[in-house]
């Protein structure tokens, strides 16, 4: 089990994952999201593992469609955190990580999105 040092920086090493559901194949999921502020924490996964994130709310889920689009329904919203439009730079003599024009975006009641290109769906 890995101890979980700090979401005050983004660290390697700092992110415990674990299989899921198996509802969506290469993507990190993480719950409680914007209330329990945890964005460092998926950067964190996201930047190591080379896999996009998707910081779910309370109150709030995605419905998804042919494993590939979803739209978000709920009262709070979610993140969309895509490391693979950047670049994955070093970890520093301290651990932190740094890496470059990853994508992100916050999409609430109603906004669809497409996994596969990365994109915002018009309504």
């Amino acid at each position: 089990m890995t101890a979980i040092i700090s979401f005050f920086t983004v660290h390697a090493n700092n992110v415990e994952t674990l299989e899921g559901f198996g509802f969506l194949d290469n993507v990190i999921i993480d719950q409680h999201f914007i209330v329990r502020k945890r964005l460092n924490r998926l950067i964190c996964a996201t930047v190591e593992h080379q896999l996009p994130g998707i910081g779910i709310d309370e109150s709030t889920a995605i419905l998804v469609e042919d494993g590939r689009y979803f739209t978000v329904v709920g009262e709070s919203g979610v993140v969309i955190v895509n490391p693979l439009t950047g670049k994955k730079l070093n970890n520093n003599k301290n651990g932190m990580l740094s890496a470059r024009d990853i994508t992100m975006h916050l999409l609430m009641d109603g906004d669809r999105y497409d996994m596969k290109t990365n994109t915002i769906l018009t309504k």
